[in-house]
């Protein structure tokens, strides 16, 4: 490395676009190279002294910093200046493209002194940096190089999770507030890790979405509810449905409705039995697609629920397009709605929104007597959460339901 040769120091910054894939999607390839173009444009121009800025991958840049340009700034006020920067919208396509940025820093000679190594330890700290939120820089530390291994060997022993069958599906009940009948279930994937014993989605779900795991994932827990639901049916125990989640990148891809279509087929269910939860955050960063997906959805019979909702920006008019069946408040509102005035209001307004088109509305993260009756006393439709039972495996579901009905 020159800066060996030269005895300095260096600065490596691993700059990696915040949503670019939602931007790709929903623009297409090329818009998205020119907003990469027109970023490393402003990058150059506002950072004159910059060694490099070079793309190594879909949506990552790395700048290297000279010495001259340390001296002067200080790299952490130099990266807080390109979030700065990217920050800033970008007119493409006839709008206004905002993204953000997380970055990694590594520097040269303390944190590795090679090329291979300093890239590693500045992605190491880069997945630092979006672990927590994002549109944030954070520095290598030796701790996070730690992180960076044993987030690789996840990686591949959730690869063997899926290939050897040590995945397993529980079930969350979901009940009517006004009648407490049985509404439905909703399908929870759970790691039993032969080592580590019970790995949290929380764990190993942001992994799966980094890697591309998510999709062979998302298809074994549609196809292994939808086993489940043809045994139950032939036992004689029918829930009205069976809720699976489906990730932003199942969608994106385009086969989501072959896959159902398929796993219906195999297992001989009625469709209506299967109900699919769509984050709000996907439908409104990739409308287009969102709609054509969700009416090739329908179009087979499947139940449509909206996950989370109200953490996003959906409106009226889009929610009509839609048509969905569901509306699921996400829990962060329910946990203080008994006391906390701006959560009540909004919970109050998804309620009236949700019947207003004709929909179901489900609470989630329901735990106490007082915020089932809270939602009652407001024409709430369900509700799922510790309050009725902790998501539990298929035979105690069973029991479950004999006992408590």
């Amino acid at each position: 490395m020159q800066a060996a040769h030269n005895g300095h120091q260096l600065a490596l910054l691993l700059l990696d676009l915040d949503r670019f894939k939602n931007i790709n999607d929903s623009l297409g390839h090329s818009l998205g190279d020119q907003l990469l173009a027109e970023l490393a444009k402003r990058l150059r121009a506002a950072l004159p002294n910059v060694e490099t800025i070079a793309r190594i991958g879909g949506d990552e840049l790395t700048l290297m910093i000279e010495p001259e340009e340390l001296d002067r700034l200080g790299v952490d006020l130099l990266a807080q200046r390109a979030i700065e920067i990217i920050n800033q919208p970008v007119a493409l396509a006839g709008q206004e493209i905002y993204t953000g940025v997380s970055i990694g820093i590594a520097l040269y000679p303390d944190d590795g002194d090679d090329a291979e190594t300093l890239l590693s330890h500045a992605d190491a700290a880069l997945h630092r940096a979006k672990d927590q939120g994002g549109n944030q820089m954070r520095f290598f530390a030796p701790e996070l190089g730690q992180r960076a291994h044993a987030r690789l060997r996840l990686e591949a022993d959730l690869r063997r999770a899926i290939e050897h069958g040590q995945l397993r599906l529980h079930y969350q009940p979901q009940r009517s507030l006004q009648t407490g009948a049985l509404a439905g279930l909703e399908a929870l994937v759970r790691w039993e890790h032969p080592e580590q014993g019970l790995i949290s989605p929380g764990a190993f779900i942001p992994i799966a979405e980094e890697s591309g795991l998510i999709v062979p994932l998302g298809d074994w827990v549609l196809n292994a509810a939808c086993r489940q639901m043809r045994d139950w049916l032939a036992q004689g125990f029918a829930p009205p449905r069976t809720a699976v989640n489906v990730s932003a990148v199942q969608l994106s891809q385009g086969r989501l409705a072959a896959a159902v279509t398929k796993a219906l087929e195999e297992n001989a269910l009625p469709p209506e039995r299967l109900e699919l939860e769509i984050t709000e955050s996907f439908l409104m960063s990739d409308q287009e697609r969102a709609m054509k997906t969700l009416a090739e959805l329908r179009e087979l019979g499947v139940r449509l629920s909206i996950d989370d909702f109200g953490t996003g920006y959906s409106s009226l008019a889009y929610l009509q397009r839609l048509r969905v069946h569901k509306l699921k408040i996400d829990l962060s509102f329910l946990r203080d709605v008994t006391s906390n005035e701006a959560n009540a209001a909004i919970v109050n307004a998804i309620i009236a929104l949700g019947h207003t088109l004709g929909l179901e509305v489900l609470a989630e993260g329901v735990e106490r007597e007082e915020q089932a009756d809270y939602l009652r006393a407001h024409q709430c439709d369900l509700m799922q959460g510790y309050l009725i039972a902790r998501p539990l495996p298929p035979e105690a579901i069973l029991a479950f339901v004999k006992d408590r009905g």
